[in-house]
């Protein structure tokens, strides 16, 4: 209430789809990856529109490619983005809303993508690079040690934004999303229950990062 806010950083990290990266994934998927990434491109573009309805705000949409998109069985380090459905998919985004001047698309053509919010930089990236392993400390511990030895890159860093774990979790210079997959029978097996949901933060221009909440879901 005391504060305006004019831009929003909207972060694509991936996994829009389950695609068929398992072996049982083809006979439990409700529709194929090509159907299902044309139905989660409708979704993404019908709530980017309604932004742009019932606001005056200028969209930074950060696209970042996840692991169950891709077309071929292993993740291809060298070229993920061209073995990425959700690649593909970010264009046409890019493409629908080429005509709107507050709207401007950062498609990562490699594992991170770095953006500038006024003096802090932000290192969004889907975490499929982390691997879990199932610790005691829980994902903090392989996530910090990720990031530090991510620091010894001359790119400066304040915050890193990644999902992947289905896990929403602030970890101070780290933020995990939520998923809106829900609980599924993966989650019974190697986390816990979670209901649906995603990310939400500030960052003031003074103070950095301020409010962090969730946005629930009851679907």
């Amino acid at each position: 209430q005391d504060v305006r806010i004019d831009n929003l950083v909207l972060a694509l990290l991936g996994d829009f789809i389950t695609g068929n990266i398992h072996e049982e994934l083809p006979a439990l998927c409700a529709v194929p990856p090509t159907q299902a990434i044309l139905l989660a491109q409708e979704y993404i573009a019908s709530g980017i529109q309604y932004v742009l309805d019932n606001s005056k705000l200028r969209l930074t949409i950060v696209c970042t490619c996840g692991n169950h998109a891709r077309i071929t069985h292993k993740v291809h380090w060298g070229n993920e983005q061209g073995n990425s459905l959700e690649y593909m998919m970010y264009h046409n985004l890019k493409s629908v809303f080429a005509h709107e001047k507050r709207v401007t698309f950062i498609i990562s053509e490699a594992y991170h993508c770095h953006l500038n919010v006024y003096d802090k930089v932000i290192r969004f990236h889907h975490g499929h690079a982390i691997k879990f392993l199932g610790g005691i400390g829980g994902i903090t511990v392989p996530v910090n040690n990720k990031i530090y030895r991510w620091s010894n890159n001359p790119q400066k860093v304040d915050m890193d934004c990644m999902g992947h774990f289905h896990q929403l979790t602030d970890g101070g210079k780290f933020i995990i999303n939520g998923s809106m997959i829900g609980y599924s029978n993966m989650g019974a097996l190697y986390g816990g229950y979670e209901r649906p949901q995603q990310s939400l933060f500030l960052i003031d221009k003074v103070r950095g990062k301020t409010v962090h909440l969730p946005i629930l879901f009851d679907c």
